[in-house]
């Protein structure tokens, strides 16, 4: 042991050090009391934080961590400096840990996927904003009358791989849930969250740890030699694709892996069945869990060829360092690139099934030019897969454009409040017979806050749709928030004189309107991906005093 885990019975800046929760041979964590107060507290010794820089990383973090306010991860209450010593500090929750769950057995299924959704939404509220938790696996989540809370946010050292690796009878706990950037020593960010994520899902899904016990220094190595064993050899009931979506969460290269935790979830719950008789997810209402018929569902739709060949449009334009989008990278927000051209299936017949109503008696000359004809008499597949090119999103709002002239305001507007207030409320409810439970969200609550909740529904729904991450948010300030929607459905190939995303700005009116937070906020298309020839489209929302 260190010398941080002597320090039992003193006191840490204010705070009085009680028993040890957890260690390793330069950390510990403190159950604390300060000002009648319980804390858990961290301390890390100089061999991991010889300097001031994760104290300072861990601050600046901090203060994100407050502005995001997300229930299920605990805030970082104080971070400093005492000697040689880095400290941080947390509220202290009593809960169990899911650590302590896995080791009395097997998880069953609906628990499972709570467990997993709750964690993707927590971890992609901080992703979104650039940062990554970098401490992901079950002795960090703690679970609690139901809820989940991601514990020691951030508070991980980039030389405890390369300590472990170098140091025989090394004390780490879970050496496997390190993704091989942070056994290397390098930065990492939010994909190594993704890698300890697919860990955690291998790990719950066949009921046994990923690498054998022993030293960590072997688990260590298993990792820089990008081996995985197979979920199906030890867990023969599940489909043998679900070992290909977990290869890819675990790849060595950050770039391979899923682009969010929830696209990581999506491919588990769109696997194809391979095997007949897998059992499917108990069919009973869990309140918080997303719309999705199972974890693993028995009978995924076959996949349905291209509704239309994917015609490349003009040449995309560079970002301009004078843009929305230049500014926003400036600010901390991800640029993203699309890897995919086509949608989720199911949006993409809210889309025309609303693109008939708005235009009425005028859908037949729309379909023409559209090049839809088939949909004049069919209705486009509506399952989960993703075969629906973004081709033919985009040509469809050309076509309303054209049809209609000056008068495809109006309908392009409507077709946005229809289908997003539709596809809002398919997402965010779970339908048991006759009964409906719909997620809370801190809806009672300051206007700012009601406006990023619904921000957080909207592009996490629209990123579900493309199946990877091509949205984001930011606060910039108390009166306004800033949305980008790289790569946009309606922009992607088209080239216009004046702002065209009239269905987008219609969209996000319609989803405050949902969350209770229109009354005073206006919506403003700021930067529109049609005139720039980049295909990124900036939002405004501001508040107006009314």
């Amino acid at each position: 042991m260190s010398g941080v885990q002597d320090l039992s019975g003193t006191t840490l800046k204010g705070y009085h050090l009680g028993e040890i929760l957890g260690w390793t041979n330069h950390t510990a964590v403190y159950r604390a009391r300060r000002n009648a107060a319980q804390w858990a507290v961290k301390v890390v010794d100089a061999q991991l934080a010889p300097d001031r820089s994760l104290a300072d990383r861990l601050r600046r973090e901090a203060g994100l961590l407050a502005d995001i306010s997300n229930p299920s991860i605990l805030p970082i209450q104080e971070v400093g400096r005492s000697g040689r010593l880095t400290y941080a500090t947390s509220p202290l929750i009593r809960g169990r840990t899911l650590q302590d769950l896995m080791g009395e057995g097997r998880i069953d299924t609906e628990q499972i996927w709570t467990i997993l959704s709750r964690l993707a939404d927590a971890l992609e509220s901080v992703h979104y904003r650039g940062l990554a938790f970098r401490a992901l696996k079950p002795s960090h989540i703690l679970v609690d009358n139901g809820n989940i809370y991601l514990a020691e946010f951030g508070v991980t050292s980039g030389r405890v791989g390369q300590l472990a690796l170098a140091t025989s009878g090394y004390h780490l706990t879970a050496p496997q849930y390190l993704a091989p950037e942070q056994v290397e020593g390098r930065e990492a960010d939010w994909r190594a969250d993704v890698y300890a994520l697919a860990v955690l899902v291998f790990e719950l899904l066949t009921g046994t740890p990923l690498h054998p016990p022993g030293e960590p220094r072997e688990a260590l190595r298993a990792t820089l030699d990008g081996s995985r064993p197979s979920a199906v050899e030890r867990e023969p009931g599940l489909p043998p694709s679900v070992d290909a979506v977990l290869s890819r969460g675990m790849s060595r290269r950050p770039d391979e892996r899923h682009s969010s935790a929830w696209e990581l979830l999506t491919d588990l719950v769109t696997l194809p069945e391979d095997r007949p008789g897998y059992p499917s997810r108990p069919a009973r209402p869990v309140a918080l869990a997303p719309a999705s018929p199972s974890l693993l569902p028995v009978v995924a739709a076959p996949a349905s060829p291209s509704l239309l060949p994917v015609v490349a449009g003009p040449p995309r334009a560079p970002t301009q360092e004078d843009s929305m989008v230049a500014a926003l990278t400036r600010m901390g927000v991800p640029a993203v690139r699309a890897s995919r051209d086509v949608i989720l299936n199911s949006y993409f017949a809210a889309l025309v099934r609303y693109a008939k109503e708005v235009c009425a008696g005028r859908w037949p000359d729309v379909a023409l030019s559209a090049g839809l004809m088939e949909y004049l008499s069919d209705e486009p597949p509506d399952d989960l897969d993703r075969t629906a090119p973004v081709a033919a999103v985009s040509r469809l709002a050309e076509a309303i454009e054209n049809v209609f002239g000056p008068g495809a305001v109006e309908r392009l507007r409507h077709w946005g409040r229809l289908t997003t207030d539709y596809w809002t409320r398919r997402t965010q409810q779970l339908q048991e017979g006759d009964v409906t439970y719909m997620k809370p969200l801190r809806l009672r609550s300051t206007p700012q806050k009601k406006v990023e909740d619904t921000l957080y529904v909207f592009t996490r729904n629209l990123d579900r749709i493309r199946g990877e991450r091509l949205s984001t948010w930011k606060r910039v300030d108390k009166r306004q928030f800033w949305v980008v929607h790289y790569d946009n459905l309606t922009a992607v190939g088209r080239w216009r004189p004046g702002k065209s995303c009239h269905f987008w700005t219609a969209a996000l009116e319609q989803v405050l309107r949902w969350g209770d937070a229109a009354n005073e906020w206006v919506v403003d298309e700021a930067e529109c991906g049609c005139v720039t020839g980049t295909y990124d489209c900036v939002f405004t929302i501001q508040h107006v005093k009314l």
